[in-house]
């Protein structure tokens, strides 16, 4: 080591320019980084949530949940609602705006709720340029207040950094023996700072809380480093008046005591990667790799700046703050037993009591619009396409709930199926601009199930079903022309037994067959009648060679009329049945309309709307299908699709197969349920774990739950153990470290157990004072303060163990506390005031809560360690300092 502290001195400028340089680069670097924001990167492998996440990146890559910025307007005229959806809705990068006129989700007293859906990532600029737009546009026009709806929060804002230095300062300004010293200490850690997120461009990617904490964890961790270094470089200049021998002496007395210290800290830090939730590691790699890179910096950058500014240092010293631990010292040897005593009840109490404070996983800030507007909750569940039967059970159950607002799937949406009747309500709330009345729907319906099929009608069945099914469809009526509408009037009157046997003048007649009345009279004359029905008009005129061939010699026309309409009377008085082909060829002659292709049209028409099943369903995707890819290529109904209804057809089936693939891939399918359950909360919990029951009863196959209450729901079940195997992995390691620093089983035990201890008070407390801990804060806190307070206890018992061999009991306890409680409380004050104060400061709660659990926990360990740790060192001195007895 000698040889090292030598080099590292007499080489300090060229280390110190290396270390500059690559400053430089890691500072550059920085923009490098890839910040992850999205938390469920970090589920764990075997993640049934990140399994299913992988599937719907893979079958639907169209499909997402889109973040949104909420606005909520007070005072705003009803005038004036719509025409602001639509201005929100044109901003740039926004891609819809929720907001209906009737609904209480968005309209409740005199508040207006509009949520703005952005695809497009919160820390993104596409976000910050809508929330500028937003801001820019309404806040002096309206009384208006917007959130941007991330549950995790922003990043470190640069003011924050601000508060967080000037308290490093002035605790620094407090206990240093120069103006100088914290400047060289700042710099010295701020190169460390730098340099770890620089090098955090070269991992795969680095969270946004770890992002966001990293730099201020690693300043209150690592400071003390440079404080027990310049402590010893002061204590070398009293023996040597050499200042370069000074701090080579000084490098080597501090390493022991800095690279135990680190190498703690390291540990309880690394102790995270044995989290399955990966968060635990990437937190854990950052800090512990910038605890790391500070003890480096602490030997090849601050011997440099030391030496450089040592003769500043000199003319700037001041006087140190001294603190007087002897009463504390003679209280903790006189009441060592009792402080035992209460210290065995103390750990046992609060290791029985820790379970009372509620863990939580996801946590918010206050939000006045979530007052007013319950934020909506989405739970997606990904299902296999074999179970698609199994969700109509599954649907009905979910909707008894209150607190679902909507489920959506294919199966109650694209592939709900519907009647023909049910279809019509469907197409007219699409908006669609097809003309899809009661008839067309009966015809698509009876084509795919009947295949067109058709049989035989009578002509009064027939003709009646034309005049007031046809004729009155402006789609079905544009087939025929004036010529064929007329003959249908006609034969209308010739179809109806009841008027064909209807007794008649002779004006009567006349006019119906557009004959002069004194020719009919003549004809009643001949009979010796008055009267006539049509059918024995027209039998008396048929049947008469006379009369028939008076009407050939003047219109032959008129003639074939005749013996056509005696043809028609004859099949209606028969109740003659007639096919397609027949009657085509009876009412073929009178209108081309009424040709053989026509008839058999007008027939499917008849049957469709006659013979139609009333149980026959479609889904709009089938209805939609069938339509482009059967109808409207169909020869016999090419007629009713022309070139515009086609393209409007096909259009309208590119958007239903969209969302056919945005809820159902090759082999998986999406459920998104809506609610208004809170993210967390025993009932969204209850919610869960009853749908998973239903799962496990109705599904064959696996399915998975995304969302952010999945999120939490799927941590909560394993975080029990996922903490008890954090805290015993991170005693261990530490013991084992301890161990080999002490060479001696009772210290580290008694050291864990202290701050062990530390670590449930400050669970217990948070639970008191009402509130919940964060999952992530606790794990955070474990693994910090076993790692880095343990090393205030390591400083005491060194201090204890040197002055033990020439002092008794009593004064070894007064003199470790005089000679390391300027170190613990300049380390400790840092720690506990620094991270307090931000806690409060922070806007993401989460990362607020861890650094107010830490500076809890830092307060707890060092009450722990100055008023309890000499007692129980006294108790078992004979064990703790064999070697002097």
């Amino acid at each position: 080591m000698d040889k090292t502290a030598k080099f590292l001195v007499k080489r300090r400028y060229f280390i110190f320019l290396a270390v500059l340089i690559f400053t430089v680069f890691s500072g550059i670097m920085m923009s490098k980084v890839n910040i992850i924001t999205d938390m469920t990167e970090f589920l764990p492998d075997d993640s049934l949530m990140r399994t299913g996440l992988h599937i719907m990146e893979e079958e639907f890559p169209e499909t997402s949940i889109e973040n949104t910025i909420s606005v909520m307007f007070t005072g705003l005229p009803d005038e004036k609602k719509e025409s602001l959806k639509l201005e929100l809705g044109n901003m740039k990068y926004v891609e819809t705006v929720n907001y209906e006129a009737e609904d209480t989700h968005y309209n409740k007293e005199n508040y207006t709720l509009y949520v703005l859906n952005i695809p497009y990532d919160y820390a993104s600029k596409e976000m910050n340029s809508v929330e500028s737009a937003v801001i820019d546009s309404y806040t002096d026009q309206y009384d208006m207040i917007y959130s941007v709806d991330d549950v995790n929060g922003s990043g470190l804002p640069l003011w924050i950094l601000g508060i967080a230095l000037v308290l490093l300062m002035v605790i620094l300004f407090i206990m240093s023996n120069s103006w100088v010293e914290p400047f060289l200490f700042l710099t010295t850690i701020g190169i460390a700072v730098i340099i770890n997120m620089g090098t955090n461009a070269f991992l795969s990617g680095v969270s946004e809380k770890t992002y966001s904490v990293s730099a201020v964890l690693q300043l209150v961790l690592s400071m003390d480093y440079s404080i027990i270094l310049m402590n010893r470089y002061r204590q070398e200049l009293k023996l040597n008046d050499n200042r370069q021998e000074a701090m080579k002496n000084a490098i080597v007395g501090a390493f022991s005591s800095i690279t135990s210290s680190s190498i703690t800290t390291i540990v309880g830090l690394l102790t995270l990667l044995f989290m399955s939730f990966k968060i635990g590691a990437d937190m854990g790699i950052v800090l512990a790799k910038g605890v790391m890179i500070s003890m480096i910096c602490i030997f090849t950058v601050l011997p440099a700046l030391i030496l450089t500014f040592d003769k500043l240092i000199q003319k700037t010293s001041k006087k140190e703050l001294h603190i007087k631990m002897d009463k504390i010292g003679y209280f903790s040897f006189k009441y060592r037993y009792v402080i035992l005593c209460i210290f065995a009840v103390f750990f046992v109490s609060m290791m029985l009591s820790k379970g009372s404070t509620n863990i939580v996983y996801t946590m918010s800030t206050e939000n006045k619009i979530y007052d007013i507007f319950p934020q909506d909750n989405k739970i997606i569940m990904l299902y296999n396409n074999s179970d698609e039967t199994a969700t109509d059970k599954l649907i009905t159950e979910i909707n008894k709930n209150d607190s679902v607002e909507s489920v959506v799937s294919y199966a109650t949406t694209i592939g709900k199926q519907y009647t023909a009747s049910e279809m019509i309500n469907v197409i007219e709330k699409m908006g669609s601009d097809m003309e899809m009345d009661s008839i067309m729907l009966d015809l698509i319906y009876y084509e795919k199930y009947k295949k067109g099929e058709i049989g035989n009608i009578s002509l009064d069945e027939f003709i009646g079903f034309i005049e007031n099914d046809i004729m009155t469809n402006e789609m079905f009526s544009s087939q025929f022309d004036e010529n064929s509408i007329a003959q249908i009037k006609m034969f209308s009157l010739f179809s109806s037994i009841e008027e064909l046997t209807k007794i008649r003048s002779s004006a009567e007649l006349g006019q119906i067959f557009n004959m002069d009345s004194t020719i009919i009279d003549s004809m009643f004359a001949m009979s010796g009648i008055s009267t006539m029905s049509i059918q024995q008009f027209l039998q008396v005129i048929t049947t008469n060679p006379t009369m028939v061939a008076s009407m050939a010699s003047d219109n032959a026309e008129s003639a074939q009329q005749m013996q056509l309409l005696q043809m028609i009377i004859t099949g209606v008085m028969e109740e003659k049945m007639y096919s397609a082909t027949e009657l085509s060829q009876i009412l073929g002659s009178t209108s081309e309309a009424m040709n053989e292709s026509s008839m058999e049209l007008l027939y499917t028409l008849y049957f469709s709307s006659h013979n139609s099943d009333n149980t026959w369903t479609m889904s709009i995707a089938e209805l939609f299908d069938y339509t482009v890819n059967n109808m409207a290529v169909n020869d016999k109904y090419v007629s009713f699709f022309d070139k515009d209804t086609v393209e409007m057809l096909n259009d309208a089936k590119v958007d239903i197969d969209l969302a056919i693939k945005m809820l159902k891939g090759d082999q998986h399918s999406l459920l998104i349920i809506t609610t208004t359950l809170p993210v967390e909360s025993d009932e969204t919990n209850s919610f869960l774990k009853e749908l998973t029951i239903r799962c496990d009863e109705d599904f064959d196959s696996e399915y998975y739950f995304i969302g952010n209450s999945p999120l939490q729901y799927e941590i909560s079940l394993t975080f029990g153990d996922e903490m008890n195997k954090i805290t015993i992995f991170t005693a261990v390691a530490i013991f084992i470290v301890v161990l080999i620093t002490f060479k001696s089983l009772v210290i580290p035990l008694i050291l864990v157990l202290t701050i062990q201890a530390a670590v449930y008070a400050t669970v217990v407390i948070i639970g008191l004072q009402g509130f919940s801990i964060n999952y992530i804060a606790l794990l955070i806190v474990q693994s910090i303060l076993m790692g880095a307070t343990i090393d205030y206890g390591i400083l005491y018992t060194s201090y204890y163990r040197e002055k033990r061999k020439s002092m008794e009991t009593k004064e070894a306890l007064i003199g470790a506390y005089n000679g390391s409680i300027h170190t613990i409380l300049t380390s400790g004050l840092i720690m506990v005031v620094v991270t307090g104060i931000l806690g409060y400061a922070f806007e993401d709660p989460t990362i607020g809560q861890i650094c107010y659990t830490i500076s809890m926990g830092a307060s707890c360990a060092l009450i722990l360690i100055l008023f309890v740790l000499p007692g129980i060192l006294a108790v078992f001195d004979k064990l703790i300092c064999k070697d002097h007895y």
